[in-house]
């Protein structure tokens, strides 16, 4: 049979179904078919659909005024199947059919929206199409083709010819970049408007998955984006129980990077601007992923086909979805673009996802958590579980050897950096976060430096275990510390000084401070060091004072490094002035030795006895920093020398009394009933005539007993006084009461 035999033979059938169709009672699969598009030109993308299932790689729209025509060079054309199929309304009586899994939608009915008389150029045939459901023989072009050709002139009563023009021309220039990202033939849209302009939709394949959109629309200047895509064909059990082969696909958008250090293209992938889109085939205008990439499968979805619906199918669709992406990591990895930025594609829970699209984001961070996949601060991936997080300027001083050391962790040799995100709250930082990767700070820092917390599980009840495991642990701190050199303990300083727990620091029982030695790296508590003095008449000879090439830049010029100076002085380093030298001197008689000669005493009661007198001032603003702690220390510590049964013994000043050749008093005589020794008599020996009467004025003023005298006390103030308590006074009582100074 002919073609226009089978033309005349459908016509013939198909006639008698279209005056049933006519019937009032059937009235609504006509609005059906003819309506399900009404407003936005969607039968556009059913014609493209048609040419992608004829694998067609080009397709031309031409749009008048009157009419639309579309041509395309697909491989197939025409047969008698496709006429019956065009030309019916289709054998399912349910509306989901339609819009199940792997269908595409109500098909080419849309275009009875604009048209009543579609007209078909392909192979044999040449026909036009009446009553939604008559094909009727026309005349061939004058020229063959062997490409299909549709001509809709736009005759629906409903749709005036201007508004249809218009509504068209509209969809034209909405084409995105992603109408052709998951096609798998048609590589070029090309469309021409009433006006004459044109435009065009190109997309190029290229190595590696990558595909460039070349997009030019009528008065715009053409633009080109970059995707890489991925796609994978699955399968898919639908509610009838039965298998269905679909394929499922995504693309992240590409933006090139200048590296001019490499010959070859490099590219990063960045967030689709304005969010992703889901697409079933084509973008469905009203689905809402909120992912920042575009995805693809074969949805369920409403007699739209602008929403994805809820249904087990398509969830099946979505999971698969989901491995896809999360294989697509490995092949991101491989090419080198699985960096910090390309985290900001990636969904956080602060997106809040929609309940169907949320497995994708878990299934991203179970991926993330259990593969090489998370960027490193020394480049390479690991798993999330290994990473700690911490602020860059910390992860620049403790590098990711000094992390494995300084975490209290079983799997510490695991360890590593995460790469730092670039802004607190950004995307990247805000998709780490919800990694759970460990956190590292100031606190954990300063944490190293204390003992082990002590735990009866861990040590099995054993406190020597506890105490042994302390000794082991803070010996590694100790070498790890004096291998580090100048410059590092300098940034470590100036990073200490950004702590917001500083007085954790100044209390720390470690010697913290790096001190001059010449026996290599020596470090002291930072009580115990002090800065080189800036005077150069003030001696620091045996003092500890801090290498200053743990706090300058360029030791040569003292060009200081503020905030590593900053922070010495905050935990207790304090410079070396005179001060200081005082209490480096009076340290000495701590813990005092029976051999008096092992240093010149009486040269350090010179330097006492002086430094009080040139600071002593009564303006206490004058005073040094330090002076109010230094004149205490004089009063209580044992610096000076008495006689005690012809033996020279150590007292402080309240213990004393002044006799004998360096201030004549008698005193001596009565000290078993005041019970304080007298000063030794080497004093006067020791020193000339002057710093003997300033000697003599530095012990009276801090309680040395130099003289007998009757002082008038408060009645209370005398302890064995029996009349202090429930006693009548009379009137003419006298309450008095008197005692010897310093008795």
């Amino acid at each position: 049979m002919s073609s226009n035999d089978f033309l005349q033979a459908l016509s013939e059938d198909r006639s008698k179904d279209a005056e049933v169709l006519k019937k009032p009672q059937y009235a609504g699969i006509m609005n059906m078919v003819t309506e399900l598009y009404p407003d936005n030109a969607h039968f556009i993308y059913e014609l493209l659909q048609n040419a992608e299932d004829t694998e067609a790689t080009t397709i031309t729209f031409s749009l008048t005024a009157e009419k639309l025509v579309a041509e395309h060079n697909g491989i197939r054309l025409f047969t008698k199947n496709d006429v019956e199929s065009i030309t019916s309304i289709g054998n399912s009586t349910k509306r989901d059919d339609l819009t199940s899994i792997g269908k595409f939608g109500v098909g080419f009915k849309a275009v009875f929206s604009y048209t009543n008389t579609p007209i078909v150029y392909s192979g044999d045939f040449a026909f036009k199409i009446r009553d939604l459901v008559v094909p009727e023989i026309i005349a061939p072009l004058d020229e063959p083709t062997d490409t299909t050709i549709f001509e809709f002139p736009f005759n629906n009563s409903k749709k005036p010819a201007l508004l249809a023009t218009r509504e068209v021309e509209k969809g034209f220039v909405g084409f995105g970049d992603n109408t052709l990202l998951f096609l798998s033939h048609i590589r070029k849209i090309n469309y021409s408007l009433p006006d004459g302009s044109q435009g065009s939709l190109e997309r190029l394949d290229h190595e590696n998955g990558r595909i460039e959109i070349r997009a030019k629309h009528p008065h715009s200047e053409e633009t080109v984006s970059h995707w890489l895509h991925f796609h994978k064909d699955v399968e898919v059990t639908d509610a009838d129980g039965n298998i269905k082969n679909c394929r499922v696909a995504m693309a992240y958008q590409l933006e090139k990077v200048t590296d001019k250090n490499k010959d070859s293209e490099t590219w990063k992938i960045i967030p689709v601007h304005g969010g992703g889109q889901v697409s079933i085939y084509f973008p469905a205008e009203k689905e809402t992923s909120k992912l920042r990439f575009h995805i693809h499968a074969p949805f369920a979805s409403t007699v739209a086909r602008d929403s994805v619906r809820d249904c087990d199918d398509n969830q099946q669709l979505r999971d698969h979805l989901a491995t896809l992406i999360v294989e697509s990591f490995t092949a991101i990895r491989d090419q080198e673009m699985l960096i910090m930025s390309f985290l900001a594609v990636l969904p956080t829970p602060k997106d809040e996802l929609a309940e169907f699209y949320e497995p994708i984001r878990k299934k991203i961070v179970t991926a993330f958590r259990g593969n090489p996949l998370t960027p490193t601060k020394i480049g390479g991936h690991l798993d999330s579980l290994w990473l700690y997080r911490g602020s860059s300027k910390i992860s620049d001083v403790i590098g990711d050897a000094d992390l494995k050391l300084l975490v209290n962790s079983r799997y510490a040799r695991f360890s590593a950096w995460a790469a730092n995100a670039p802004l607190q709250n950004s995307r990247e930082d805000n998709f780490i976060e919800s990694l759970g990767m460990m956190k590292w700070g100031f606190e954990e820092l300063s944490t190293v430096f204390h003992p082990l917390p002590y735990s009866a599980e861990i040590y099995e009840g054993n406190y020597q275990k506890w105490m042994d495991a302390n000794s082991i642990r803070q010996t590694k701190i100790k070498s790890w510390f004096e291998q580090k050199d100048d410059s590092w303990m300098m940034r470590f300083y100036a990073l200490l000084n950004d702590a917001n727990n500083k007085s954790e620091w100044k209390n720390l029982n470690f010697p913290l401070v790096r001190v001059n030695s010449e026996d290599g790296a020596k470090h002291v508590k930072a009580d115990q060091a002090y800065f080189e003095p800036t005077h150069s008449d003030i001696s620091a000879n045996g003092i500890q004072t801090v290498k200053r090439e743990v706090y300058t830049k360029d030791n040569a010029k003292r060009d200081i490094d503020e905030n590593a100076e900053t922070f010495l002085e905050s935990i207790g380093v304090r410079p070396f002035d005179t001060t200081a030298a005082i209490g480096q001197l009076l340290n000495r008689y701590k813990t005092p030795r029976p051999d008096f000669n092992s240093y010149d005493h009486y040269d350090d009661i010179k330097q006492f006895v002086y430094y009080l007198k040139e600071h002593t001032t009564p303006y206490s603003w004058n005073q040094p920093t330090g002076f109010a702690e230094i004149k205490e220390r004089f009063k209580t510590e044992s610096f000076l020398l008495c006689t005690l049964d012809n033996k020279s013994v150590w007292r402080k000043a309240s213990d004393i009394c002044l006799d004998g050749s360096i201030f004549k008093t008698g005193l001596a005589e009565f000290t078993k009933i005041h019970q304080k020794l007298p000063i030794s008599d080497n004093y006067s020996k020791k020193l000339n005539k002057d710093e003997l009467k300033d000697f003599i004025e530095f012990l009276k003023s801090f309680g040395v007993m130099h003289k007998l005298e009757i002082v008038e006390l408060n009645l209370t103030g005398n302890p064995n006084n029996p009349y202090t308590q429930n006693y009548n006074w009379t009137c003419t009582a006298h309450i008095e009461d008197y005692s010897i100074l310093y008795i």
